[in-house]
């Protein structure tokens, strides 16, 4: 498969990319599960918002990670 004459993968679209977002994924997974936990039942906080923030965490985390290292 080509674009404009050149190979699918000299384009920004490659197998190294798509690990580093699956590896920003998994980082945003285990954040997201990590600290739901901790936020439930070491500082018992209610187990929606517990997840709720996580997530927010995770977003962040996610976002910083793939700013800098998979879409330079």
């Amino acid at each position: 498969m080509t674009i404009s004459n050149k190979p699918l993968w000299h384009h920004n679209f490659t197998l190294k990319k798509i690990g580093y977002f699956g590896i920003a994924s998994g980082t945003g997974a285990l954040v997201v599960a990590g600290g739901t936990y901790a936020l439930t039942e070491w500082a018992g906080v209610w187990y929606i918002a517990s997840t709720v923030i996580s997530g927010a965490v995770a977003f962040m985390i996610k976002f910083v990670i793939n700013a800098i290292w998979t879409f330079k």
